[in-house]
């Protein structure tokens, strides 16, 4: 008996040594990173980094703490940061690896076989390569709500069966989750804006995957496996199903159907290029913001359910390029924020235009705007325009107050800033369909040049095809690039008025105002396309006999054009200014160059269409000495220029003319008259009745109706033959044209 009761006290005492020899494995600490050590290591010791399996940390950490963790715990199983923020430090933790602030750190537990849960960081917005490679007892991860970035390589070898990734994920790189062979879902968000080569390599096994950016995101041709591709059915919205079907990335997936989740509700989405819904595709369920990238367009056609949104951001860059939406919906609602009966409902549209310092910017916008409520980080300014002072005085600019002062609807202002950055101006519950009117209104003066100017503008949040509008008229644009005014005459040029464009027009006598037609409004996309086809048309018209366009322009040098004015010989037109078919000079006093033609004593034309017979005066100024240039980008007829101070006479055909220019504003250099040649273009014109006329990239043909032209080298070969008006495109060269027998060298540029 006294043997068991001692035996008994023996494993008594054993157990006692036992419990108070226990290794803690389990941690929960909150730190404050520093440079120089750990905090971390602090606060659990240095001696127990190898026992810790579990660790729940808060707080700040950094580079030291980063070594620590992935270094020294070499049992760590399960680590909650959903609490921590991750801060920069120059220590270098791993190679050529240094902590930054809110990113989860590259190669932090890399090649790590316990590893099983993360919670990670809830700030984080990136998360570095590597970070979690091949940690193959890994077997599910939930990103942060500000998650926008997972590096490469980030989960590869994980264990992963589905992704679900946040809304704010924009950029997924290359081999992110190569080797997640148990990989069997996948759902991309609508923020998606990038996924990297191999980044779902080798995963097999995939069955599902959902993509819910609307707009199809470039997709390399081995994101997925050969495997994926073929067994995977890709999951579209309803809207974009054949924006996947046929994207050369996406279409690579064998079977592509409409997603099966009809409740999905969008959060957001983004733009970059066009994108469109109908009554076949529906809308986007939900109330979604929409980032509406530079020259994106959104066009809601006639959809039976309306298309909600709540905030877009609409970018535009202040220089002819931005967003357009395009929509039908109820105009006479206008202000009345309680009734949309359209097919689009738009709580705020934050219109994010990029401005530069010290640049002048012409605006006009569809609904009026307090100037307190402009959104722009320094010190500004807006101007309106008085048509009346123009009449009476010859200029006619007011600031407009900036606590109290209001931009009429429709109405141009100018607009400056002392810094780069972004104005923003928001609309709240904006409509977008009908057609809309621009009054204009009558300005008497003795100079027709300063009479009855009106400063409107585009009255849509998208493009808008002036061109076949039912004014005919010059209108002065301004070009923020070059800070100069630029006038254009409907027919000539091909006007597309950008979303919020103000310019000058002069109101004829018969005019009481500009209708803006609703099916004139286009995209910048559509915009563009539209040009090409028409500057082909017009190609293929050829040109007036009648009627001939010079285009002259000033600058550096032909790449370096600063400013372009136009004279247009018509003898059925006289010198007098005419306000049908001549536009006065706008002067700047920020262009570095500005070119014009002269009728009389003073009077500066942008566009001058006048007699043929007859020297035509040229004016320029120059904002600084220098050396400029003067030259043509399309002639109808030949031309020379003469310099009175140097007395040189330059063929403007062959090419532009340097010259040295003190600063100032000189009116009596440089005439522009016919060319003389015996053997030129205008003889052969004179004698064929078929007008040649040297443009970019070619020749244009005119009153050739039942003749052919035929068109050599100066070797004698022959480079092109043209029956008829029109265009014929030719390299850069010497050339000579041949017309019933009569012939003429031209260049073309």
């Amino acid at each position: 008996m006294k043997r068991f009761i001692l035996s008994l006290l023996c494993l008594v005492g054993c157990y006692a040594s036992v419990m108070a020899d226990e290794v803690q494995t389990s941690y929960n600490v909150n730190v404050t990173a520093y440079e120089g050590g750990s905090a971390v290591m602090d606060a659990i010791g240095e001696a127990n980094l190898a026992n810790v399996q579990e660790l729940t940390v808060s707080g700040t950490i950094n580079g030291y703490d980063v070594a620590i963790i992935r270094s020294k715990m070499a049992n760590l199983k399960n680590i909650d940061m959903t609490n921590v923020s991750i801060v920069s430090s120059d220590y270098e933790y791993y190679s050529g690896c240094k902590t930054k602030d809110n990113v989860f750190p590259a190669n932090m537990f890399y090649n790590n076989s316990k590893l099983q849960h993360v919670k990670l960081p809830r700030d984080i917005t990136e998360i570095g390569d590597n970070a979690f490679w091949y940690c193959y007892k890994l077997t599910e991860i939930a990103f942060p709500a500000n998650l926008q970035e997972i590096g490469s390589f980030a989960f590869c070898g994980c264990r992963f069966t589905e992704l679900l990734f946040p809304p704010s994920i924009k950029r997924i790189d290359i081999y992110a989750f190569s080797g997640c062979s148990s990989l069997t879902t996948v759902k991309l968000p609508p923020s998606l804006e990038s996924v990297g080569g191999y980044a779902f390599n080798s995963c097999d096994y995939i069955t599902k995957v959902y993509v819910y950016t609307i707009e199809p995101v470039s997709l390399p041709s081995d994101a997925f496996s050969t495997q994926a591709f073929s067994n995977a059915t890709l999951y579209v919205p309803a809207t974009s199903y054949y924006s996947y079907f046929w994207d050369t990335g996406w279409n690579q997936f064998t079977h592509v159907e409409i997603t099966d989740e009809e409740n999905y509700v969008f959060d957001n989405f983004y733009l970059n290029g066009d994108y469109e819904t109908n009554d076949e595709l529906g809308v986007l369920n939900g109330t979604p913001d929409a980032d509406m990238h530079d020259a994106s367009g959104l066009t809601v056609l006639n959809t039976e359910d309306q298309q909600k949104l709540d905030d877009v951001d609409f970018a535009q860059d202040g220089e002819g390029s931005g967003a357009s939406i395009i929509a039908n919906d109820n105009p006479e609602d206008e202000g009345v924020e309680t009734v949309h009966t359209g097919n689009i409902d738009v709580q705020n549209l934050n219109a994010r235009i990029t401005v530069k310092a010290g640049r002048w910017y012409f605006f006009a916008f569809p609904y009026d705007v307090n100037v307190s409520e402009c959104d722009y980080a320094g010190s500004y300014v807006w101007y309106k325009y008085n048509g009346l002072q123009r009449a009476a005085m010859g200029s006619g600019w007011e600031k407009v107050d900036n606590a109290t002062g209001t931009l009429s609807a429709r109405t141009g202002y100018i607009f400056q800033g002392d810094t780069n950055g972004t104005l923003t101006i928001t609309f709240h519950r904006p409509t977008f369909g009908g057609d809309r009117g621009v009054e204009l209104t009558d300005y008497d003066a003795n100079s027709d040049a300063d009479a009855h100017w009106n400063f409107k503008g585009n009255p849509y949040h998208c493009y808008y095809d002036f061109d076949h509008n039912d004014y005919d008229a010059p209108i002065t644009r301004w070009n923020a690039k070059t800070q100069s005014y630029e006038a254009y005459r409907p027919g000539d040029d091909d006007i597309h008025l950008s979303p919020y464009e103000a310019f000058f027009l002069q109101k004829p006598a018969d005019c009481d105002g500009i209708t803006f037609r609703a099916d004139h409004r286009e995209t910048y996309l559509q915009s563009e396309a539209t040009k090409a086809k028409r500057i082909r048309r017009r190609q293929e018209q050829g040109i007036e006999v009648a009627r001939r366009l010079i285009n002259l322009t000033i600058g550096q040098d032909e790449d370096n054009i600063m400013d372009r004015t136009r004279v247009v010989l018509n003898n059925e037109k006289s010198k007098a200014y005419e306000l049908g078919t001549d536009a006065a000079k706008f002067i700047s006093t920020d262009a570095q160059a500005q070119l014009y033609s002269i009728e009389g004593t003073s009077e500066r034309y942008a566009i001058n269409e006048r007699p043929f017979a007859g020297d035509i005066r040229l004016g320029y100024i120059a904002k600084t000495a220098g050396t400029y240039s003067i030259g043509t980008t399309r002639m109808d007829q030949e031309m020379v220029l003469y310099d009175r101070v140097m007395n040189v006479t330059v063929d403007l055909s062959v090419g532009t003319y340097d010259f040295h220019s003190e600063a100032g504003t000189f009116n009596d250099r440089f005439l522009l008259r016919a060319k003389s040649d015996e053997t030129g273009v205008n003889q052969l014109t004179t004698r064929t009745g078929v007008a040649i006329g040297t443009q970019e990239g070619g020749i244009a043909i005119g009153g050739a109706e039942g003749k052919t032209v035929n068109v050599y080298t100066t070797g004698g070969a022959q480079a092109a033959q043209h029956s008829g008006n029109g265009f014929i495109a030719l390299q850069h060269g010497v050339y000579v044209v041949s017309v019933n027998g009569e012939s003429a060298k031209v260049v073309v540029k």
